[in-house]
């Protein structure tokens, strides 16, 4: 999951009063809680995740209405494989702030890695509909989509991430899968050559070409992939 966490500037909980009418002891608590949330993302990027969620804890407890720190909270939370607990951060982060695309996109993965499929259609549905051109809302969305074998919708869902960013490999590479699984075996090649042509190196590649090939007879090319495959990963398992 990309990184997502972002300065307090940027997240103020929906409902603040504006500055103008803060009170000097509210405004002195705020910059507390935006403190710790700031030196908590520090502690998060330096590799503390645990003093990470400490530092968030601290901001809840002084402002439980900080989005912020609950959507902080939820991404360290996913970094130590607490997916339950992210989930119910995530939750109250989009209560609180109900238009973050990214939170609804980020609570999206949280719940595909539950193998929560559909849920986490719905939560992509939501960013996309916020963020429009959210290239990875639409590729993990298809990635759903695919774990539930409807492929026609997947490559759909792949060919807009793919018109958003025209470099993006992995939708290439999940979208030669897709079409695979239709039959659609040269249109499958085609986006495993697409996936080559931005990183030669992606080994994987050559071996699910080759298998292509290898079932439309081009055994040849199959062949040649295969050995590819072999050269670049000599341990490589069939």
């Amino acid at each position: 999951m990309k990184s997502l966490t972002r300065s307090i500037a940027l997240l103020y909980s929906i409902g603040l009063l504006t500055n103008s009418l803060l009170s000097t002891p509210y405004k002195a608590r705020e910059q507390r809680v935006d403190f710790y949330i700031e030196r908590g993302i520090n502690k998060a990027n330096n590799g503390d995740i645990n003093g990470a969620i400490i530092d968030y804890n601290k901001a809840i407890e002084m402002n439980p209405m900080s989005s912020a720190a609950y959507y902080n909270r939820a991404y360290d939370k996913v970094r130590i494989e607490d997916f339950v607990g992210a989930l119910q951060d995530y939750n109250k982060a989009i209560q609180l702030a109900p238009t973050d695309a990214d939170a609804y996109y980020n609570r999206g993965n949280v719940k595909s890695h539950l193998k929560q499929y559909q849920p986490s259609i719905d939560d992509y549905n939501q960013a996309i509909e916020i963020k429009p051109d959210y290239a990875e809302a639409y590729y993990k969305r298809a990635n759903s989509k695919s774990n539930l074998e409807d492929y026609h919708s997947s490559i759909n869902d792949y060919n807009h991430a793919i018109k958003v960013n025209p470099k993006y490999l992995n939708a290439y590479y999940n979208r030669a899968y897709s079409k695979g699984k239709l039959n659609d075996l040269n249109g499958a090649i085609d986006d495993y050559n697409k996936v080559l042509q931005i990183n030669p190196k992606y080994i994987e590649v050559y071996y699910n070409r080759g298998s292509i090939k290898y079932a439309l007879k081009d055994y040849q090319g199959a062949k040649k992939d295969f050995t590819r495959t072999i050269k670049k990963n000599p341990n490589h398992k069939n």
